[in-house]
């Protein structure tokens, strides 16, 4: 990933972590990609270099002894904030903002207790960013489901703005005057912060599910997709379909994951007004991480060629989106039959047909051993 010379990250590290009972930063998060365990802060600070951003200035106050040397492995600069215990984040962005505001023409603000943002979404606002300071745009801020969400992109525009506001309401109180930009991204983790045991608990199940995407997150892709309402209802009739035939496998002894089929089958068809729709679906998901549903994309139209056809999440999907027409199910012979009535069969198609029904009969084999 290329770094980005003139764009830095202010990590907020100085709070009290009063609400959770426990020195947050230093609490464990996951491992790092050598598979060593790691602090959640960080966690923090690797979503900021894996995105590309390399100079990361982290704000400290309580225990800022114990952070500086885990936060200097990692090429991180601490700076303290002396009045940790009675002033507010804002303060601690604004020391952080001081020591960087002359070198960099945009910064992502980042609290450190936010581990479970991913760096494809930082991406998303660094791709924004151009277009953004030719239209005068202050701040880029992601968006979840209608919510907003950090860390926002902080351009230079904004720091006059930032460092000789009265603290009133905050970042908030200092965005009033500011000119905004909203960017639609499907991660739910932009609102998640880990300020007490059970944020926590969120957190940590939700890198636990990695490359799957949540149902929220789902609709958030359908969203930045703009798909129309009855192309969202196919997709959830296939789900439906899937669902319930995977959980019938599973009781015969079929070894398959619920969840994938569930949300790679609500994901298939979501490239679909594009060419390729199978392809351009699955590397947009690829790019943004969900990594667990996107070969189920990938072969929900085709098989690939030469490859055993085997009873897995990926054939689940395949059979199902061949067994739905519109929202309705139907047999896999009326859904092509109805397609091609009149038309000369393709081969690619026939392979298509020949591939359901191989499913189909796997799933059958399967069901009347048990």
């Amino acid at each position: 990933m290329a770094a980005f010379d003139r764009v830095a990250a202010i990590v907020v590290a100085a709070g009290l972590s009063s609400r959770m009972g426990a020195f947050k930063p230093m609490l464990p998060f996951g491992s790092g990609d050598d598979g060593t365990p790691r602090t959640l802060i960080e966690a923090s600070v690797a979503c900021l270099q894996h995105a590309g951003i390399e100079e990361i200035t982290c704000v400290v106050g309580l225990r800022a002894d114990e952070l500086r040397p885990i936060l200097d492995v990692h090429g991180v600069r601490c700076v303290v904030n002396p009045d940790y215990a009675s002033t507010q984040m804002f303060d601690s962005l604004r020391i952080g903002l001081e020591g960087i505001a002359s070198r960099c023409d945009a910064f992502f603000l980042l609290p450190g207790d936010m581990p479970a943002v991913r760096p494809q979404t930082l991406r998303a606002l660094l791709k924004r960013l151009p277009g953004a300071q030719a239209r005068g745009i202050d701040v880029l801020i992601p968006l979840f489901s209608g919510q907003e969400g950090h860390p926002p992109l902080i351009l230079q525009s904004a720091y006059p703005a930032i460092l000789t506001h009265d603290g009133h309401d905050g970042l908030r109180g200092a965005f009033e005057t500011l000119r905004i930009e909203r960017v639609p991204c499907p991660d739910a983790a932009i609102l998640m912060d880990a300020d007490t045991p059970d944020d926590y608990d969120a957190c940590l199940a939700k890198i636990a599910r990695n490359g799957l995407p949540t149902l929220a997150e789902c609709e958030a892709i359908w969203d930045c997709f703009a798909l129309p309402a009855d192309l969202r209802a196919h997709q959830e009739a296939v789900a439906t379909l899937a669902s319930e035939t995977s959980e019938r496998l599973i009781d015969a002894g079929v070894c398959l994951d619920v969840e994938r089929i569930r949300f790679g089958a609500l994901l298939h068809d979501i490239a679909k007004k594009q060419p390729h729709h199978a392809e351009a679906g699955a590397i947009w998901l690829r790019d943004w991480g969900f990594t667990r549903v996107s070969d189920i994309v990938l072969t929900h139209t085709d098989w690939p060629l030469g490859e055993e056809i085997v009873l897995d999440e990926r054939a689940i999907v395949h059979w199902a989106d061949k067994r739905i027409q519109g929202t309705q199910r139907c047999s896999i012979e009326k859904r092509f039959d109805d397609k091609l009535r009149g038309k000369t069969v393709h081969p690619k198609v026939e392979r298509r047909r020949q591939t359901a029904y191989a499913v189909e009969d796997l799933i059958r084999r399967a069901l009347s051993a048990h």
